[in-house]
């Protein structure tokens, strides 16, 4: 390899790890804290938890969480057919009437 290739690969290896962190510290203080009691979790944010208890784990199940989870379910299938049924159309009228300006409108208005 060159030294630039080795360079450019270096940083590739730099950015996927930061980026790593960045998606695995939350997951990771997300798990650690529901093991945790509430005043744990305000005390020691970053600590593994100590007591290890299961208490949110068993009021959710109290709570009925399928009901919850069934909303969502229904929410999104119905959110998915609806843009099935939508989406070809839209692609089609899209890409029959295609400009520059046009184009950078749709991009502009899917960044936002």
């Amino acid at each position: 390899m060159k030294k630039e290739e080795k360079l450019n690969q270096f940083w590739k290896y730099v950015l996927l790890i930061v980026g790593g962190i960045f998606i695995l510290v939350p997951l990771l203080v997300t798990v650690f804290s529901s093991f945790k009691t509430t005043k744990d979790i305000m005390n020691h944010f970053f600590s593994l938890p100590n007591p290890f208890t299961l208490s949110n784990y068993e009021r959710l199940i109290s709570d009925g969480i399928g009901g919850y989870f069934w909303n969502s379910a229904v929410i999104t299938v119905l959110s998915l057919i609806v843009v099935a049924f939508f989406i070809p159309a839209a692609a089609y009228s899209i890409a029959r009437n295609m400009s520059k300006k046009k184009a950078f409108a749709i991009m502009y208005s899917l960044l936002i």
